[in-house]
């Protein structure tokens, strides 16, 4: 009888895991990736680079609500990996001035949670609304490309911020 408990996995087998991982990303294989990812984590719950791989995967796949809990794994793992702290902030709306900050009252209201609207608040350097509205369109359609992009596009410029 095979015993149901997943068995640890050694190291090498973990890294070819992940180096398979990231071949199937590099081929656009995502549901390959995500398979191997998942088995992976769910065997070796600690590895930090298949967490960071699954919240990349979930984001870019309109999935705000697992990225989040791969990120947070992430942070954990890692307190001081800034820029998971900073993606983490941001998809969770919780800025550097906390969840009621810059246009928070008014995007309770869904009548602004818009592509366009997201858009402008991004030009005008509002990273944290704009990353709000872009979650909560992919919440409401994960299949919503353009709000995927423009969360990528959202995330890359508060990092971009941040190194400066």
């Amino acid at each position: 009888m095979a015993d149901s408990v997943p068995r640890p996995v050694e190291g090498s087998e973990a890294h070819a895991r992940l180096i398979l991982a990231k071949a199937l990303l590099a081929d656009d294989n995502e549901d390959g990736a995500l398979a191997e990812l998942t088995a992976l984590v769910a065997r070796a719950p600690d590895d930090i680079q298949c967490h960071r791989l699954l919240t990349d995967l979930y984001r870019k796949r309109g999935n705000p609500d697992r990225a989040i809990e791969h990120l947070e794994r992430v942070v954990a793992l890692d307190p001081a990996d800034r820029e998971a702290r900073i993606a983490l902030d941001l998809l969770k709306g919780t800025g550097p001035d906390g969840p009621a900050h810059g246009l928070a009252r008014l995007l309770e209201d869904d009548t602004f949670v818009t592509g366009t609207f997201g858009t402008l608040c991004l030009q005008q350097g509002l990273l944290e609304d704009a990353a709000q509205i872009f979650v909560r369109m992919l919440r409401k359609d994960p299949e919503n490309r353009e709000a995927r992009e423009r969360l990528e596009e959202t995330l890359r410029a508060r990092t971009q911020r941040r190194k400066r």
